[in-house]
């Protein structure tokens, strides 16, 4: 298997991989992760901030900005325009998003963030029911998929512009600083967007991967799945804590501590270490990145002093709180710092 994963190696470094973004922990993609209508949900959220009569007060900030960005200069009347989702036809389809303005003109928004496969002559449909039932001239129709690999293939009478979550995220860019007041709630979307995003990255580099492995040995595809099976054992996350705890236990020998206690979590990727009589013991997430946890039994009305937390919450009885810490997985430098970091908050915890 030696010669296998050289040669997948070789293959790998010759593939021009994305990065996907390191993104903060929140609770938003697990909560959308549990919606089964995500394709209303976007449609609903994108529909609002268009709408300039919508409940984000920046008026007509968020369509101009967007018209600007499928290429359409501003309209002299955009300050009547109406966003509409769920818009039926008269053959009982449904237009996800339909923005009209003045008498009779229109944009069709087609969203496919939940990435559900195109119907057969939906676009062609939706044109004919704007033009020829609702008197409209639809300027443009917006595609929006969730995989940058993916368009529509469907040919009509007007143009269509592909939206992606990138381009979006453009988009909000540029309505936050016309709309300075919007940034809390844009900055969530943006984190969704993000999330998403992250994902497309994901799909792209296994493409990518998997298409060259096609073309290659076929023992090749046989060794990357073995090590992708491997790499997300839990026997390689205990290596990795295995590795941690080792290493502490070396940085605390020759001194006169406590005996360092320790706990593998089986639900999470964490690592617990703690000395017996302890003010709060140390956790590590070893997921993405390395993050730092300190957990007391009681909560904090004024944390001690030189511990700066990101965010705070209940676990089992224990109150933990993030530590404006995070290290890198892929650098023995960021490792070292904290394996230092470590031992430094393992010595303050003990009781004096």
């Amino acid at each position: 298997m030696n010669r296998e994963i050289t040669q997948l190696l070789n293959l790998v470094q010759g593939l021009q991989l994305k990065q996907p973004l390191d993104l903060p922990f929140s609770i938003i993609p697990i909560m959308y992760e549990s919606i089964s209508t995500k394709e209303l949900l976007h449609s609903k959220i994108l529909a609002e901030l268009l709408n300039p009569q919508g409940r984000h007060r920046c008026g007509k900030a968020f369509l101009r900005e967007f018209l600007s960005q499928i290429g359409i200069s501003e309209p002299q009347k955009l300050s009547d325009a109406h966003t509409d989702t769920e818009v039926g036809t008269a053959d009982g389809r449904r237009i996800d998003i339909l923005i009209t303005w003045e008498k009779d003109r229109a944009i069709i928004i087609e969203n496919k963030l939940n990435n559900a496969i195109d119907q057969p002559d939906q676009l062609k449909d939706y044109l004919k029911d704007v033009t020829e039932h609702k008197g409209r001239k639809v300027l443009k129709t917006v595609y929006i998929p969730l995989m940058e690999s993916r368009t529509t293939h469907e040919t009509i009478c007007g143009e269509v512009v592909h939206l992606y979550p990138r381009q979006l995220l453009e988009w909000l860019a540029a309505c936050k600083k016309n709309c300075p007041e919007a940034i809390s709630y844009i900055r969530e979307y943006e984190l969704l967007l993000n999330y998403m995003n992250t994902v497309n990255i994901n799909y792209m580099n296994a493409k990518e991967l998997y298409d060259q492995l096609s073309k290659a040995d076929p023992s090749l595809m046989q060794t990357a799945e073995t090590l992708a099976r491997i790499v997300n054992s839990p026997e390689w996350l205990n290596i990795i804590r295995t590795r941690i705890l080792e290493d502490v236990k070396a940085a605390l020998s020759g001194e006169h501590l406590p005996e360092l206690k320790f706990q593998f979590q089986t639900r999470t990727s964490e690592l617990w270490l703690w000395f017996d009589n302890y003010t709060y013991w140390i956790s590590i997430d070893v997921v993405d990145t390395y993050e730092l946890y300190l957990y007391f039994d009681t909560k904090q009305e004024q944390l001690p002093e030189g511990i700066v937390s990101e965010t705070e919450g209940a676990f089992c009885g224990a109150y933990w709180y993030r530590l404006n810490e995070h290290y890198s997985r892929y650098s023995e430098e960021a490792y070292t710092q904290m394996i230092r970091s470590i031992v430094g908050w393992l010595k303050l915890s003990i009781r004096q």
